[in-house]
């Protein structure tokens, strides 16, 4: 007789080592989809460590699914985060000439931003990246940061809408948007006649917001006592 094992035999102990890691793949691609991951506090802190994570882990992160999950957080973050990167954004990507599936950001940076957009991190990543000194944001934080955000988004509607106005007001003349005869201390003196409402910002950020919108002003246009905005404004 012989001791050796036929082709059934071995096959049935090949079968029965194979299983309990194809039981773990299944089971790991199962909660890769899910909510609230059961290790998000393990990986939360080794992705902590890092200088940098790719925005789709980072949105992933903050949305509580495991990093490496195909989407990117929840809905609409990514139209969010596109409409937030370039050279003023208010998103810093260290690679925005690359793909977006390779865009870059540093982890404090994600968070403050998320933080500005009103975007909820969740609380293990944020107990992870701040040395364990991290709680949920108690309800006031909470509202101030919404209404931050709103005055951000009734201030960029109003942008919108002024240089709406602009263009059709402006027509007739061999100047547009892209190099308005005025300064930006013209421009935000003008647009606050327009929108007292809107809550007032320096002349320096909402150039920043204007220059979003491709508005520039022309170099070395010098501030007159009555500028052709107010003119044409009538304000």
């Amino acid at each position: 007789m012989t001791d050796e094992k036929g082709p059934d035999e071995l096959a049935a102990e090949l079968q029965a080592a194979i299983d309990p890691v194809l039981k773990r793949l299944d089971e790991s691609a199962q909660w890769r989809n899910q909510p609230n991951h059961p290790e998000l506090a393990r990986l939360a802190a080794q992705h902590a460590r890092r200088d940098f994570w790719r925005l789709q882990e980072a949105f992933n992160l903050a949305a509580g699914f495991h990093p490496a999950r195909d989407g990117w957080g929840r809905d609409g973050d990514l139209q969010l985060a596109r409409g937030c990167v370039g050279p003023d954004g208010s998103l810093k990507v260290v690679n925005p000439k690359e793909s977006e599936r390779k865009w870059r950001v540093r982890p404090s940076d994600f968070i403050q931003w998320a933080d500005t957009k009103g975007i909820s991190v969740h609380p293990a990543v944020l107990h992870a990246c701040r040395g364990g000194s991290a709680i949920p944001k108690p309800p006031s934080q909470v509202k101030a940061t919404r209404v931050r955000q709103s005055q951000v988004e009734l201030r960029s509607e109003k942008i919108q809408e002024f240089l709406g106005r602009l263009d059709q007001l402006s027509a007739n003349y061999r100047w547009d948007r892209t190099r308005m005869p005025v300064t930006w201390d013209d421009v935000h003196r003008v647009f606050y006649r327009l929108y007292p409402d809107v809550k007032e910002v320096s002349p320096g950020t909402l150039a920043i917001d204007f220059k979003k919108s491709g508005a520039r002003c022309a170099p070395g246009t010098p501030s007159k006592t009555r500028t052709v905005l107010e003119d044409l404004f009538q304000v």
